[in-house]
């Protein structure tokens, strides 16, 4: 057993200690995690063996909320789980990260892509962990609740926004405005000019739909002249990746 005041040193055993107690750096007088931040702390522990360890972990005598950690962890599958220990940031400057569900296979291909093809570390995973990363509450009218499904580090550790859509008809407007929520509160945070990228990520062959195409990776709207696609308030251009 594990129990709050526990001090470990860093690494997988603090690693473990911050998502059974659910208390940052394992003090009794730390903040308190969420269950997303908690799933991020948690797939650092297990070395070559996420899903292996969490799943002892869940028949072990831990507190409920603990076992409902292991749950989401082991919900994550194999995959998916070793590339996120591999490459996740719990930090990066004043964000904390955290890991919600992923809403479909497609974007989990889409994060392993990410931390796979293109050398990213997840920060926010999922719609849910990226609200959490970024302090999006739940619940606004005007879908400004809405997130992209990633917040991620790229090589150059800037900050990349990406949502995945993976339906044959793309609700092009939707994605841009869950890009445009998270632009919003990253410039609260002070953290808007270390955004390098901005991307919605669809299936291959998959229309945009209403007045939008893809010229040479970026979003154009043909009835205007295929004019290059910002985040509103922002000179973001708005790329597309196909996969």
């Amino acid at each position: 057993r594990i129990a709050v005041g526990f001090v470990p040193v860093v690494g997988p055993t603090l690693d473990l200690c911050e998502a059974v107690t659910g208390k940052m750096f394992c003090l009794p007088f730390a903040k308190d995690l969420s269950t997303e931040e908690r799933l991020l702390s948690a797939v650092g522990f297990g070395a070559g063996g996420v899903l292996k360890a969490w799943g002892a972990v869940k028949n072990t005598g831990v507190n409920p909320a603990a076992k409902a950690v292991a749950h989401k962890v082991l919900s994550l599958g194999d995959e998916f789980a070793e590339a996120l220990q591999a490459s996740r940031r719990t930090t990066y400057k004043t964000l904390r990260g955290a890991v919600g569900a992923l809403g479909d296979p497609f974007e989990a291909q889409v994060g392993l892509h990410l931390m796979k093809n293109e050398g990213r570390a997840l920060i926010g995973v999922g719609d849910d962990g990226v609200r959490k990363v970024l302090g999006i509450p739940k619940g606004l009218g005007d879908d400004l609740s809405k997130a992209p499904d990633f917040l991620s580090a790229t090589k150059g550790n800037k900050l990349a926004l990406s949502e995945v859509k993976a339906g044959a008809n793309v609700p092009t407007s939707t994605a841009i405005k869950q890009l445009e929520n998270a632009m919003n509160k990253l410039k609260e945070l002070n953290l808007a000019g270390d955004v390098e990228r901005v991307e919605i990520i669809i299936k291959k062959g998959h229309d945009l739909g209403e007045d939008f195409a893809i010229i040479n990776g970026y979003l154009v709207k043909p009835g205007e002249g295929n004019k290059q696609v910002t985040v509103e308030g922002f000179k973001k251009l708005i790329m597309v990746i196909q996969l």
